[in-house]
């Protein structure tokens, strides 16, 4: 079963509790059935309000109208035990509510009772682990008093179980949603203190997820990529969590505020270490919070020092040093922490440095901190995952630059070629104005990333005259020490370059002719001796739906229909001995029917995006869109072409139906590596400018397609129709000529 999140639990265990009250009236014998979907009325509701919660138990055992108790229901209410139990705790310490205290005790020991008097159809497990959590109590079930008193049914869920449910196994015994109403109100509205334990229960539980993450890619068992976006998925659930943690009352409302809370969380926790009580499988969360202690204590003090420095102090002051060996952790994160400060400030005042997309959140809160003298948990949980990312890397926090740098200095003159060629179209209104803009964009940004000029441009140099500016080149080394950021900017830059690459190649179809024509060079057997392009072989692997029949033609006048109809029909077919009227004859044919030449673009056949999960992530991040839910993410999977498998159905006996937040991040991170796989193996702006180069020297070096090209009349896309023109001529010398153009232009000859 997945593991769920704490802060979740903060809201469930009322709604556990209505659950099981739900199932203990539904399973009674002398229950019936509510006609249609709709509340308790009537007799049933104060039949619910009259009867005891532990008779209905006593009353279900005895009679053994429900052979077992369903394994949720089970864990629901052995869930809610422990946690209204757990809860207690904090009632006994600081302010010591007398009354919140006496009504946590009395409401725990009704549900004990009711959980001892369905005993014996408790699932094994759940035996076990009630006579664990209770003295043994040989007092006859029958003897029970009703303190479940307090609990009144208020209404049933849109749908009831039918009789047999009722009477049937646990694997058919359904859970009504009821909403109950404790007497006393202050039971339903947990301790805020309790709450941000439960908070930071969560930090400490996707902070392993963090550091796992980067711990593969030091290793070489995960891409940059992958990390950069589990880390990032990572801060954008557990936001919303902390949001959800907020909008109940349980942060603001902290006595003293959330950092005096969380001392007193460790102080309790302490205490229970020495008493040997724990809660769950929580071995190490003491130390994370002595870790978060001393984060928080390490940002206050540099925060205050670094605050009052000014440009020139910083740009001149001596970073910390590390020795990864023998410092311990709690120093080492404090010197991490003083020399993100510096290059944050140092980082903010390089020019152009705003126009990069989003940053990463952890520069910007520790940067606004530093500002603003005002540290807010989110700036808190954001070092601990940068803290966790660089323990991780070590002294390796610098290889995730080159990989940026690289991508952006191989990628840039396949993205300036594009732009050169279809800049004039966008007046035509061929092209969308905004995708030439973000392609400027692109090619603005990754100048900026790559500039490590000691010296300005005298533009920039003229606008940057005040201390408060810093030279270009002071930007690299946080991206030097910031395997996070990196990864997050080459995730945007490598998405948008596909985009761009995957635009053009269907809208000016290069690299679908260049396909054909490869498929029927080596059909032919007409391609250069020991040659093969590993692209495209790829390609008609992966779209076999390309060819007219989902199968590649194996013969001249297959070649020819599967391109015509793959570029969107309409296309004349031309005899060899009739060249010398077919230019007349389809002139004459057009002025007859003219839509009888014309290609249908609606029917081209097109590439599929298949990076829809990246994409979609990728504009959420430039918009600031930072609250996702584990649903969400889900939801984003179930688009995806190569992610569906990841979020099938995850509803088990005894398990809850929804993906838990470390669920949601596991899946989403093997989901990523699929669609990293993608981007790798089909590098579209590549392909299209390669298809187009290639179509163009077929026309200029082959004279007899380019006659045969003029002559049907196809001026507009001349470039795509030569090879369905070539095809047309039955010729292998010119197939064979053809593919080792192609060969030229891949090996850049």
């Amino acid at each position: 079963m997945s593991v769920p999140t704490h802060i979740s639990q903060y809201t469930q265990y009322k709604q556990d509790t209505n659950d099981v009250a739900a199932w203990l009236l539904t399973a009674h014998p002398d229950f019936k059935q509510p006609k249609g979907p709709g509340r308790l009325k009537g007799r049933a509701r104060r039949a619910a309000r009259e009867e005891a919660e532990a008779e209905r138990a006593t009353k279900i055992v005895v009679t053994r109208h429900v052979k077992e108790v369903p394994r949720l229901v089970a864990l629901k209410l052995r869930r809610s035990i422990v946690r209204r139990r757990y809860q207690q705790r904090y009632y006994e310490h600081g302010d010591g509510d007398a009354d919140s205290n006496a009504s946590h005790a009395h409401f725990i020991s009704v549900l004990e009772d009711v959980e001892k008097v369905l005993m014996p159809l408790l699932p094994k497990e759940f035996q076990r682990k009630a006579r664990q959590g209770a003295a043994e109590d040989d007092a006859e079930a029958a003897a029970l008093i009703n303190r479940f008193e307090a609990l009144t049914v208020e209404e049933v869920a849109d749908e009831a179980p039918d009789s047999h449910a009722a009477a049937g196994s646990s694997e058919t015994s359904p859970i009504v949603a009821v909403n109950c109403k404790i007497a006393e109100d202050e039971i339903n509205t947990p301790s805020p203190i309790f709450g941000l334990e439960l908070l930071l229960e969560d930090l400490w539980m996707v902070t392993h997820h963090v550091r796992e993450s980067w711990q593969a890619y030091r290793e070489g068992r995960m891409s940059l990529e992958a990390a950069a976006v589990a880390t990032e998925t990572t801060h954008h659930l557990f936001y919303t969590t902390e949001c959800e943690l907020r909008g109940a009352g349980g942060l603001d409302n902290c006595p003293g505020g959330w950092p005096s809370a969380m001392y007193k969380i460790h102080a309790a926790r302490q205490e229970a270490q020495e008493k040997c009580e724990t809660q769950g499988n929580n071995s190490g969360f003491l130390e994370f919070l002595e870790d978060l202690i001393n984060i928080w204590e390490a940002l206050l003090g540099l925060l205050h020092v670094r605050r009052s420095m000014d440009m020139s102090d910083l740009l001149h002051a001596q970073l910390p040093t590390f020795d990864w060996a023998r410092d311990d952790r709690h120093l080492l994160q404090r010197l991490l922490l003083d020399e993100a400060i510096v290059q944050t400030r140092i980082f903010a005042a390089t020019p152009k440095a705003n126009t990069l997309p989003g940053v990463d959140k952890f520069g910007l809160y520790l940067y606004h901190a530093c500002e603003d003298n005002s540290i807010s948990l989110t700036t808190v949980y954001l070092s601990v995952f940068y803290l966790e990312m660089r323990l991780a890397m070590g002294s390796e926090s610098g290889k995730a630059w080159p990989e940026l740098r690289t991508f952006l200095e191989t990628t840039r003159p396949d993205v300036i070629q594009a732009a050169q060629r279809y800049g004039h179209l966008a007046s035509r209104g061929w092209m969308s104005s905004n995708v030439l803009h973000c392609l400027r964009g692109w090619l603005q940004q990754a100048e900026v990333v790559t500039d490590d000029s000691g010296a300005d441009s005298p533009l920039i140099s003229a606008q940057s005259t005040s201390q408060d500016r810093a030279p270009s080149h002071r930007r690299i080394p946080w991206f030097s020490s910031n395997p996070w950021l990196c990864g997050r900017l080459l995730v945007i830059y490598k998405t948008l370059a596909y985009e761009f690459g995957h635009f053009w190649s269907n809208h000016a179809p290069t690299p679908l002719v260049v396909c054909h024509l490869y498929n029927a060079a080596k059909k032919e057997k007409v391609l250069p001796e020991g040659w093969s392009w590993p692209g495209v072989e790829s390609l008609l692997d992966t779209y076999p739906e390309m060819f007219f029949s989902h199968q590649r033609p194996r013969g001249w006048f297959n070649y020819s229909l599967s391109v015509m109809k793959a570029l969107g029909g309409g296309i004349q077919t031309v005899r060899r001995e009739g060249r010398r009227y077919a230019g007349r004859n389809a002139r004459r044919a057009a002025r007859a029917d003219p839509g009888r030449d014309s290609v249908n673009l609606d029917k081209r056949w097109k590439f599929p995006q298949r990076i829809l999960t990246l994409t979609t992530m990728k504009s959420r991040w430039l918009k600031g869109q930072d609250q996702w839910t584990a649903d969400e993410i889900t939801h984003i999977m179930q688009q995806s072409v190569l992610c569906r498998k990841f979020v099938k159905s995850t509803i088990r006996r005894g398990a809850e139906p929804k993906l838990s937040m470390l669920d949601a991040l596991r899946r989403m991170r093997r989901c990523i590596n699929a669609e990293l796989a993608v981007l790798k193996d089909e590098n579209w702006i590549r392909y299209h400018n390669l298809g187009w180069d290639i179509c163009t020297r077929i026309w200029t070096e082959i004279r007899e397609v380019r006659e045969d090209a003029i002559e049907l009349g196809h001026s507009e896309e001349v470039r795509f129709l030569i090879v369905h023109t070539l095809f047309e001529t039955k010729d292998r010398n010119l197939l064979q000529e053809a593919a080792r153009i192609m060969q030229a232009v891949v090996s850049g000859v």
